[in-house]
């Protein structure tokens, strides 16, 4: 043995020199939300280890959500990799027809958890899994591909003013202008789309804004004829939320919906 470090051992022989990487463990207390609406109790929530490629493993764990208000948790000392994806498959609350979802959905949330292990997952944060797969894919570290596809989604919804917000650290019950942005595009979204509808066209967004870090123009056009039968629905989507969130035993404020949708179409939201 010639040398030895913090990170390698290198070790020399007849034939050739080797080094051996030392493998760093860490420990990471993961919690947050999983939201559509709130997600319901019992959902499955599985966590897989990826390397910076975003390539997987061979780790995954499982949690699930422990109320109906969609959190979950998940304490483990194992990582070797701070990168991971989340993703949560379940029935969730639908704040149009104020009821449980029929069917299911899933929802992903691709994070670096040496930023942070508070990571909510909704809509904004699986299409923002996307964009960020395929720019990694493209050549672009996590660090940059994260920031890059966090600019470009909330551009898409002329929500730039809240870029400095990461989307996986918003949930529904904040009370914020970050929360009612994120209400009013999980409720653009929905609009009056069933369950099987819904799970096919946020996985007609994931692949346009995936692919171009925008919505095309046939998908903005979809999105402009959704935003103009919202505005009818806004009032009764924050009663409801307001009214289920009071029903779970939780209270909550919700600031001004029309404040967070682009009715203009100019790429700024609530002017």
């Amino acid at each position: 043995i010639e040398s030895v470090t913090d990170n390698e051992i290198v070790v020399h022989s007849l034939e050739a020199i080797i080094t051996y990487q030392r493998v760093t463990k860490r420990d990471y207390n993961i919690s947050g939300k999983v939201e559509k609406g709130p997600f319901s109790i019992g959902t499955s929530v599985s966590i897989e280890v990826l390397d910076s490629k975003l390539r997987g493993i061979g780790k995954v764990y499982n949690t699930e959500i422990t109320d109906n208000l969609g959190s979950y948790s998940y304490d483990c000392n194992d990582f070797t990799e701070p990168y991971v994806e989340l993703k949560a498959n379940g029935y969730f609350y639908n704040e149009m027809q104020d009821a449980l979802s029929n069917g299911t959905i899933t929802l992903k949330a691709l994070v670096d958890l040496s930023k942070s292990s508070n990571i909510n997952i909704n809509v904004l944060t699986h299409l923002k899994a996307a964009r960020i797969k395929n720019l990694v894919a493209s050549g672009v570290d996590f660090t940059s591909a994260n920031e890059q596809a966090q600019k470009e989604l909330l551009g898409a919804f002329g929500l730039s003013s809240h870029i400095k917000n990461d989307v996986s650290s918003i949930s529904m019950t904040d009370g914020t202008d970050e929360a009612a942005a994120l209400i009013a595009i999980s409720s653009l979204i929905l609009m009056d789309r069933s369950d099987a509808e819904l799970a096919e066209y946020i996985a007609t967004l994931c692949s346009d804004f995936g692919e171009l870090g925008y919505f095309s123009s046939y998908t903005k056009s979809q999105i402009n004829d959704d935003i103009y039968y919202l505005a009818e629905d806004l009032p009764s989507i924050k009663e409801n939320l307001i009214n289920k969130y009071q029903n779970l035993g939780a209270t909550v404020s919700i600031n001004n919906l029309f404040r967070h949708i682009d009715w203009n179409n100019d790429g700024t939201a609530g002017n």
